[in-house]
């Protein structure tokens, strides 16, 4: 993997984590991978060195620490850190990484455990879509073709 790509990895990883959509062993080994590519820095080979078993309240300032010295700018609060993964995964549904109702559930299950920030409110609703979709004499397509739609709308910052 190139330190590019590496560097990539971490900061999608981290992200997610922030988020609780991955675990601290993810985390710390994107950070390994990412110093087997050629990264340096202090913060990044802590992290690449912490036990999977740490708290995540214990290991917050280190993942901060790590993303920032590798360029990342860490989320600010609970918040921005639900914003950024929503423009994550919107992305990865217009590249084709992510099916689209991956992203509509998963904005509901995190509006059931968090807010969500205003951007994801369509989302949430094209979430019920695919529920009712025969109701509202809608295909599975079209709520996916609309999904896309947000998605793309989002990552131009129409909303």
């Amino acid at each position: 993997m190139t330190e590019d790509k590496a560097r990539e990895r971490l900061s999608e990883v981290g992200l997610l984590w922030y988020v609780d959509e991955t675990t601290t062993a993810e985390v710390i080994a994107a950070a390994c991978a990412l110093l087997v590519a050629g990264a340096d820095g202090q913060a990044l080979a802590e992290l690449a060195g912490a036990d999977v078993r740490t708290a995540r309240s214990d290991l917050r300032a280190l993942v901060d620490a790590a993303l920032t010295e590798v360029g990342s700018e860490p989320p600010a609060d609970r918040d921005a850190a639900v914003e950024a993964a929503l423009r994550l995964k919107a992305g990865q549904i217009l590249s084709g990484d992510l099916a689209p109702e991956a992203l509509t559930w998963w904005v509901c299950k995190a509006s059931y455990e968090d807010t969500i920030p205003d951007v994801a409110g369509a989302f949430a609703v094209l979430d019920s879509d695919y529920r009712v979709a025969a109701a509202i004499d809608a295909s599975r397509e079209e709520i996916d073709a609309a999904v896309r739609a947000e998605a793309a709308k989002l990552l131009r910052d129409e909303r």
